[in-house]
């Protein structure tokens, strides 16, 4: 599973995410656990950047994170309320639910992934299938 044709979305997404986020959490004093996320997907952001390859954990941590500034987007989008001084932010969370989706669906676990995550992974496990059916009679 390749990155590289969203590797632009997925550098993009990562400067509006911590902006917003960074702006939300400023006006608090607790900086919580979310700067240990926060520097765990900065780093694989900028692996993305100069074309390095990512883990699984890291890319279950890029669909965690997309999936949840896609709730937020909706959550904002959904809520009437006046506006506020931090809808600037709001409205630069992009969501990529295409992305999202593309992960969660072809990572199944840390330590697995799908056989349709590529056409040549599907076609040497179904070999490996074949072989091992054979060997069984």
């Amino acid at each position: 599973f390749s990155l590289l044709c969203s590797r632009d979305r997925l550098a993009s997404f990562s400067f509006f995410f911590f902006q917003a986020e960074d702006g939300i959490r400023d006006a608090q004093e607790s900086r919580g656990l979310g700067d240990v996320y926060k520097r765990q997907v900065k780093e694989t952001l900028k692996r993305v950047k100069v074309n390095g390859l990512l883990n699984t954990v890291e890319l279950l941590h890029i669909a965690n994170t997309l999936e949840g500034i896609r709730y937020l987007k909706e959550w904002r989008d959904n809520i009437s309320v006046e506006k506020t001084s931090l809808d600037i932010l709001f409205n630069k969370l992009k969501p990529n639910k295409f992305l999202e989706n593309k992960i969660k669906t072809t990572i199944i676990s840390e330590e697995e992934i799908a056989d349709n995550a590529s056409s040549e992974l599907y076609e040497i496990r179904k070999k490996d299938k074949d072989i091992g059916r054979k060997g069984k009679r």
